[in-house]
């Protein structure tokens, strides 16, 4: 017996969760006041589409969205930005190339 058929409130299930998720992003996206670029790590990409698409992302003011790894932090055109990455070392020291590169160039923005 297929799994769906054996629960009949699995449809339910999955868009209450893609329904938390989308609050959690989006009350992510405001604690940065004004546009914002995002950069975000390459396995969250599918998922973010799950749960947002890119007309929501732009209403919570992202202006551009970048993919984390292999992104030359100057081309980021605002100030502020959002990294959503996975809690991995290698994306540990990719975000903390982006500060050290923003900091050389002077930028200030905020970071979240």
């Amino acid at each position: 017996m297929a799994s769906a058929e054996r629960n009949p409130n699995r449809g339910a299930n999955i868009q209450s969760l893609q329904e938390i998720a989308g609050k959690e992003l989006r009350d992510l996206l405001r604690q940065l006041d004004g546009p914002k670029d995002l950069f975000i790590d390459d396995e969250l990409m599918t998922p973010l589409n799950h749960i947002a698409g890119a007309t929501f992302i732009k209403q919570m003011g992202v202006a551009k969205m970048f993919k984390l790894e292999g992104v030359n932090p100057s081309n980021a055109t605002q100030e502020n930005r959002i990294f959503l990455a996975q809690s991995e070392i290698v994306n540990a020291k990719i975000i903390a190339n982006h500060i050290r590169e923003d900091e050389r160039a002077g930028e200030r923005g905020s970071t979240c």
